[in-house]
């Protein structure tokens, strides 16, 4: 409020329910900076099998036979063509993904996906305890999230960060590192900081 007080309006009687000027500094200092998000709770599903792209295109309104890295968010379409749930897929592999759903709706969404999938080629597995999500937003989200890794990185190779940048979201999965997946990362990382670094100074 210190930064955006200003920029930010007084409310009262109906209009200030389930409102706070904080709120809206907050939005504000992401839209120009970056903001960490909480997002351990989501539902978290990983898709295995030689049938999983196939499955998933059949499921979703959106493409899902991405190039290894990307994350789409889609649609989940029933058969009517009505939307049964929005949600992000992400390729790790040539048939793994993961499927990030709300809190709220994971359990029906898992249930849904899990009905819906072919007897053989694919595999469902609810990874919600074994891993946790955050999310970092925001046009400085990668200076930011160099900052923080880049030491460890570099001094005990013991993070990969698989990293999606889809406009100015950064989405961050931490995991044991193969010494090429670091190499990867280090040479992707850098090389979109300078591509950034040059089209600030234009």
């Amino acid at each position: 409020l210190e930064v955006y007080g200003e920029e930010i309006p007084e409310r009262s009687g109906w209009e200030a329910i389930e409102w706070s000027r904080i709120q809206g500094a907050e939005h504000l200092a992401v839209r120009e900076h970056a903001g960490l998000f909480n997002l351990a709770n989501f539902t978290k599903m990983e898709v295995t099998g030689p049938g999983a792209t196939r499955f998933l295109n059949y499921l979703a309104a959106n493409n899902i036979d991405r190039p290894e890295g990307h994350i789409v968010y889609t649609a989940l379409l029933n058969e009517a063509g009505n939307i049964k749930a929005d949600l992000t897929i992400t390729r790790l592999d040539e048939n793994r993904y993961w499927v990030l759903t709300g809190v709220g709706s994971g359990p029906q969404d898992l249930a849904w996906i899990r009905r819906h999938a072919p007897a053989e080629g694919v595999m469902i597995r609810d990874v919600s305890s074994e891993f946790t999500a955050v999310g970092l937003w925001g046009p400085k989200a990668l200076q930011w999230l160099w900052k923080t890794v880049r030491g460890a990185l570099l001094a005990t190779g013991c993070l990969s960060v698989l990293f999606v940048l889809v406009e100015l979201t950064l989405s961050v999965i931490i995991r044991e590192a193969t010494p090429l997946e670091r190499e990867y990362f280090l040479s992707q990382v850098t090389d979109h900081l300078v591509r950034s670094e040059e089209h600030t100074s234009e």
